[in-house]
């Protein structure tokens, strides 16, 4: 009885200090050292993009949308990292008690929102590539997939949450009474929401392994082939030739080419980073499914350096994401290197003004250092007042040829506006209204044919501060007065 008894006493000690440090030393370089370093570049890396997209309206309302929340969940993926495997791999190669019980405060909840981050990450990058595949086959669905973006972007987030959420409630950190002070006082086990509901495993595997990881992996790997095989098939994007008028300049036209590009390249990369960062992750899962017992015991280090290795690869494609960006859109690198001088000069109410009036501010940025604030406005106020007080005594010309307005009053007043303020882009931005008028006659959508306004706009008045308050006038005006237009071509 007594020897019985000592055996027992000894099982517990082991069991109150035991350790995990199998392969402790290499997850100490790959996940304490070097996954912490990827992972704080990758939350100052996202964090950055976040302030980028959202001080702005055009990224809010254009593709970039998607961008966006993706930098948002990227950053509680990073934090999620180091909180969670980072800590865990620490205190298991120090042994230390403080650490494990401060790891184990928050372990659940954290593990709950990194889950969920991860899966909203894959659904939004699933339907921007979607919408990107329907815009290279010029497929019926273009209008939708636009003109409710942001609709389908909650759902993402909506299907991320509710695909995880109950993570939160399948874990429990729970006591062991004989371990008091020691490493494991306190362990991970499951709830009985798992241990005594039979039916749980088929939303555990059947629902979120296939359709969280394994559905999105192979969809994405087969709309990227598509989308590349579309590329090197077409010299532009078939949407851009809607809006695109055959009388236009060649530059023009080739500049609104080469953006559409730069953006399915970025598109295309995004993903497949993120192929690439869960290549592993699905022959895990599914050799999980197949075999458990052989790649857990059999195959134990390759298992538990692959686990880590997940986690790390879904960190660097994080990380990856700002180079990407940088490197594939050139508009977006001047933007983001004008918000880096601003903020490195203490300007950020100038920012954030900044960036609320003007709607692209990468087209204010391949000009320089412009400071769009009331001081312009008033500058252009004091041209437009005389103008306005001169207009009965000018006679305009060519009124037949000028597309700017949809009334008399409106042509002219737009015309002698123009040839004064900014004389020089006058055909462009006269061909930049043909353009939306045709879009409008031909029942485009009119969010479609006003973000092509903008865009035209954009690209015609970048020669003076002038021109880009007036471009970004016409830009709103088009969207505060076109409804009725529309509604006048739309009606039968």
């Amino acid at each position: 009885m007594a020897e019985n008894a000592s055996l027992d006493v000894l099982e517990a000690v082991d069991r109150c200090h035991d350790v995990a440090v199998e392969y402790i030393d290499q997850r100490f370089w790959l996940v304490a050292i070097f996954g912490s370093l990827i992972s704080v570049v990758s939350v100052v890396e996202n964090a950055f993009l976040f302030c980028v997209f959202i001080t702005s309206r055009h990224h809010r309302n254009s593709h970039s949308l998607y961008l966006l929340l993706l930098a948002f969940f990227d950053v509680f993926m990073s934090v999620s990292f180091l909180m969670l495997m980072s800590v865990r791999v620490f205190f298991n190669y120090t042994e230390s008690v403080y650490l494990k019980n401060l790891w184990m405060s928050y372990v659940v909840p954290m593990m709950a929102v990194s889950h969920i981050a991860m899966t909203t990450s894959s659904f939004l990058i699933v339907f921007a590539t979607v919408e990107r595949f329907a815009i290279t086959k010029s497929s019926a669905y273009v209008y939708f997939l636009q003109s409710h973006r942001k609709w389908i972007a909650l759902l993402g987030v909506f299907l991320g949450v509710l695909s995880k959420v109950t993570i939160a409630f399948e874990l429990k950190v729970e006591r062991d009474p004989k371990c008091l002070g020691a490493f494991n006082e306190f362990y991970l086990t499951v709830t009985s929401l798992v241990r005594d509901n039979r039916h749980y495993v088929f939303w555990r595997f059947w629902y979120r392994n296939l359709i969280t990881i394994l559905l999105p992996f192979f969809v994405l790997m087969a709309m990227n082939a598509q989308i590349v095989n579309e590329l090197r098939k077409q010299a532009y994007d078939p949407l851009t030739s809607h809006f695109i008028d055959h009388q236009r300049q060649a530059s023009h036209a080739k500049q609104r080419k080469a953006r559409i590009r730069s953006a399915t390249r970025t598109l295309v990369l995004i993903v497949v980073t993120y192929l690439l960062a869960n290549v592993l992750n699905v022959i895990i899962t599914i050799w999980e499914h197949i075999d458990a017992d052989a790649l857990i015991y059999q195959y134990t280090q390759f298992y538990i350096i692959s686990v880590d290795a997940v986690s790390l690869l879904t960190i660097v494609a994080c990380a990856l994401r700002l180079p990407i960006y940088w490197g594939c859109q050139p508009l977006l690198r001047i933007e983001m290197e004008h918000f880096v001088r601003q903020l490195l000069k203490g300007h950020a109410r100038k920012i954030l003004d900044r960036r609320i009036t003007v709607y692209d501010p990468s087209a204010m940025a391949l000009r320089g250092n412009l400071a769009l604030g009331r001081r312009h406005s008033l500058q252009v106020l004091h041209i437009l007042v005389p103008l306005l007080l001169l207009l009965p005594f000018v006679a305009p010309t060519n009124l037949s040829e000028f597309h700017c307005g949809s009334s008399l009053w409106q042509k002219i007043t737009a015309q002698i506006t123009l040839g004064r303020m900014c004389p020089r882009h006058f055909d462009g931005a006269n061909a930049c209204c043909l353009e939306h008028d045709q879009c409008y006659n031909r029942l485009r959508g009119r969010p479609k044919c006003d973000v092509a306004f903008c865009e035209c706009l954009e690209q015609k008045l970048v020669s003076s501060t002038e021109c880009l308050l007036l471009g970004n006038w016409m830009c709103h005006l088009a969207d505060a007065f076109g409804g009725h237009y529309y509604d006048q071509q739309s009606a039968p």
